[in-house]
């Protein structure tokens, strides 16, 4: 194989990662839209079947007794799932429950994201009022149902609502769903089995990675992979896969580990657009811009163990999201000055910016929540990475076909002059021959005319 085969087979390879990641979100995609089979009741959704009212407590400090005795127009209506933005406020949410969920059959309340730091729920039953604790800050252990997600066990009874107390040190989002247990477990399996699918492509990206930074050894694959690295595991963290998997007996470090991600991953991304752009040569201005956004971010990650992250959460993702707008534009005007590539640059981080500004969105509570699109940055994350390592296949391979060109030019150049060299050598070697043979014939002619005389 030559080295003109070699780069078209590693420039092959983040398409086929990315036509089998198109494949698995589609098989993802088809799972989850599987109907339930005719035994199975459909869940209920809060904000849906589940109509609700909210009530904010900015101090934190109201008990269920005091806010179980107020009247419902205290509560304000809400439709869909919950968001309120970054607050340090708790919020009570009044969940009427229609009669068919309540009496001896149990049913599953299914709340999350899993990063919600803590929620509990006060059910009334027959012998009163039940309280269930939740939160990413509670080891695995004293959970109700090992996973991921917050899973509650209810048999509700009497006239009285669900009630539901969340709060947490960053956004305040709240997806929910009550369940038949059977249904749970039937929709449980193939998203688990979608997500294994899911990181078994970071795995697969991860190890083209590795091996494109062993061949070419140049610094922006490096922060390539951190990005991919710190940006996955941030991904996994806000799943729920951290405390599950990694630290179930340790909540607090699960917790500290998310924020530190969070901040480092952004990081990252930002070194990632300044390799794209070449900022340092292009705009070194602004490079020293992003540098100071880098270093913002790194000294956020700090605040996570002192317990000021809550100060620091919002900011992290909008200077984040103001950087790859700037990649955006920045990568524009490149490609309008005629470096063609930097418009796939430019697509990819127009793309990355649209991926990511809904769920921004969401986390500041400027929009209702959606599920789909504040996880939509997660899935985009595969071809985003992907196309970057093309990008930088294609670079580095139109730089080795510019020196072999150069080379080829060179080479060329010199066996034409070594060719010239060889015609005028061969043309003073024949006067020299002429020249010998005249002088030859005109010392022969003098001997020639003394012996005569």
């Amino acid at each position: 194989m030559n080295i003109r085969d070699f780069f078209a087979l590693l420039i092959r390879l983040p398409l086929l990662a990315s036509l089998l990641a198109v494949f698995l979100f589609a098989a993802s995609v088809q799972a989850a839209e599987q109907p339930l089979r005719e035994t199975l009741a459909a869940p209920l959704r809060l904000g849906v079947e589940l109509p609700y009212g909210v009530l904010a407590d900015p101090s934190g400090k109201l008990t269920h007794e005091e806010v179980a005795i107020l009247p419902v127009d205290r509560f304000t209506k809400r439709q869909g799932a919950f968001a309120a933005g970054f607050t340090p406020s708790a919020f009570w949410l009044r969940v009427e429950l229609p009669a068919a969920v309540k009496g001896n059959q149990e049913s599953w309340l299914v709340l999350s994201p899993p990063f919600i730091d803590s929620m509990q729920i006060f059910e009334s039953t027959a012998s009163g009022w039940r309280r269930h604790e939740g939160g990413d800050l509670l080891p695995l252990s004293t959970r109700e149902m090992d996973y991921r997600d917050f899973v509650f066990r209810l048999k509700p009874h009497g006239d009285q609502p669900l009630y539901i107390r969340v709060a947490s040190t960053s956004t305040i989002i709240l997806y929910g769903a009550l369940w038949q247990p059977a249904a749970f477990a039937n929709q449980a399996l193939p998203e688990a089995r979608n997500w294994g699918l899911y990181f078994g492509t970071m795995a697969f990206i991860g190890i083209l990675l590795i091996g494109l930074v062993v061949i070419f050894r140049q610094q922006r694959f490096v922060v390539l992979l951190l990005a991919c690295l710190f940006n996955y595991g941030m991904v996994a963290g806000l799943q729920g896969f951290h405390i599950w998997l990694l630290w179930p007996d340790s909540p607090q470090l699960a917790s500290m580990s998310l924020g530190v991600l969070v901040c480092l991953g952004s990081a990252m991304g930002i070194l990632l657009a300044r390799e794209c752009l070449s900022l340092s040569r292009n705009f070194p201005r602004i490079d020293r811009l992003y540098l100071a956004f880098v270093g913002i971010l790194a000294i956020g990650a700090l605040s996570v163990p002192l317990n000021f992250y809550h100060w620091v959460a919002g900011w992290v993702t909008l200077l984040t999201e103001l950087a790859s707008l700037g990649a955006f534009i920045m990568a524009l005007l490149l490609g309008i000055r005629g470096n063609r590539v930097q418009l796939a640059f430019a697509f990819a981080f127009l793309v990355h910016f649209l991926a990511v500004a809904p769920a921004l969105a969401i986390n500041f509570g400027l929009i209702a929540p959606s599920r789909a699109m504040h996880t939509l940055w997660q899935y985009e994350l595969i071809p985003h990475m992907l196309v970057i390592a093309g990008i930088f296949l294609f670079e580095i391979r139109r730089a080795h076909l510019s020196w072999v060109s150069v080379q080829n030019e060179s080479l060329l150049a010199t066996q034409e002059a070594k060719a010239l060299l060889e015609t005028r050598v061969q043309e003073r070697t024949h006067d020299l021959s002429l020249a010998q043979a005249s002088l030859q014939f005109a010392l022969d002619s003098e001997r020639n005319a003394l012996f005569e005389h």
